[in-house]
């Protein structure tokens, strides 16, 4: 996960005698996963931009450690799901419907989408 804040202008940031970043202002953040708001069309057609993720993944994680080991699928479903958000929200259905088949195609292949587990039976009571 990622704290993000995009509202923060470098006017109100400085950095202090010991190196520690401040912030003067800290409105609208919210925190991220890894991936959310990649922007899928700069790295190219459906396709190409699956392969870009995981070079740009292992250079993250040589500066970042706790990134080591994150599934790229992982990644790139963070950012499907990020992007169908976005497009929902604009109300562009047909470019969020789009993204399916590449959500789809990040989960596991044991992931079964057409067997819903079923809680057990439960007992009622009576008072």
């Amino acid at each position: 996960m990622v704290v993000i804040n995009p509202g923060v202008p470098k006017e109100l940031t400085f950095f202090l005698s010991s190196g520690d970043l401040q912030l003067a202002h800290w409105g609208s953040w919210s925190l991220e996963p890894i991936g959310a708001d990649v922007p899928l069309r700069k790295y190219g057609t459906r396709k190409s931009w699956r392969r870009k993720i995981q070079p740009l993944l292992l250079e993250a994680a040589e500066q970042r450690k706790s990134l080591q080991g994150i599934s790229s699928d992982i990644v790139r479903l963070c950012a499907c799901c990020s992007a169908f958000e976005v497009a929902f929200n604009k109300q562009k259905y047909a470019d969020a419907i789009a993204l399916i088949p590449d959500m789809l195609s990040c989960l596991p292949q044991s992931a079964s989408l057409t067997e819903v587990p079923r809680e057990p039976d439960r007992k009622v009571k009576d008072s």
